[in-house]
């Protein structure tokens, strides 16, 4: 599969500037004018094994589904031009990839929402939004700067889950081998199966909870760290 863009033309109209708070949604910047917005659906024949997604801003989210199937979703919202977006396949790695819309753009975001088999092992960055994963046992890696990341439902032997202001949070269907979980600025949250695991559970700014049965000896490694919110390592049931 080749790497492809897309433009769409900008239809004229006056700008209006306006302060505003920054909130999680799909636009990085806040005005009066309301956006445009755009949608495009495809699917991807290739065998996949992994998937890497490195968008601007927005959000991502990923399902594991049954079979072979691959389906991507792409959503825009934007002010002064359509989010450039590139997809293509490489030895079994398929790439999403948003780097936003230039400099001078009010708002400009691209919500990805990804099928893919669900052994298939995920590499998520996002500059500012959610990324939300469900059902995937390949190992799953995801990072916002400025939001919130939840991994759901995770058969995955590796797991890290990285925010800089938001939530991080992983729930797991199977017994996790490592696992890290941290936050800047928000709660960090681990629920595991029954089972005995080294945790290395640590908040700064508010308390810490374990729950499940601890021993350091244990090969299954936790970490749940956090800044301003609060650690916990809970059991699942």
């Amino acid at each position: 599969m080749t790497t492809k863009s897309h433009s769409l033309p900008i239809t004229g109209g006056a700008k209006v500037a306006a302060l505003c708070a920054v909130a999680a949604s799909l636009l990085t910047a806040c005005s009066l004018t309301p956006p445009k917005t755009g949608e495009e659906s495809y699917e991807v024949t290739e065998k996949i094994t992994s998937l890497r997604v490195d968008d601007y801003a927005g959000s991502i989210e990923v399902v594991g589904g049954n079979g072979d199937t691959v389906k991507v979703t792409e959503k825009y919202e934007y002010s002064d031009g359509k989010p450039q977006t590139e997809h293509s396949v490489k030895g079994g790695e398929l790439l999403l990839k948003s780097p936003g819309c230039g400099s001078g753009a009010e708002k400009c975001g691209v919500k990805y929402i990804v099928e893919v088999p669900a052994s298939t092992s995920a590499h998520l960055m996002l500059g500012g939004g959610e990324i939300t994963v469900r059902g995937l046992s390949g190992a799953t890696y995801g990072k916002s700067e400025g939001g919130s990341v939840q991994i759901l439902e995770s058969g995955a032997k590796t797991v890290t889950a990285l925010v800089d202001g938001g939530d991080a949070s992983v729930s797991f269907s199977a017994v996790p081998n490592q696992v890290r979980v941290e936050s800047g600025g928000g709660d960090a949250t681990v629920r595991l199966p029954q089972g005995t695991y080294d945790v290395d559970a640590k908040t700064e700014g508010g308390d810490r909870k374990v729950s499940v049965k601890t021993d350091p000896r244990s090969p299954r490694k936790i970490k749940a760290r956090t800044e301003g919110g609060q650690a916990g390592v809970l059991s699942a049931g």
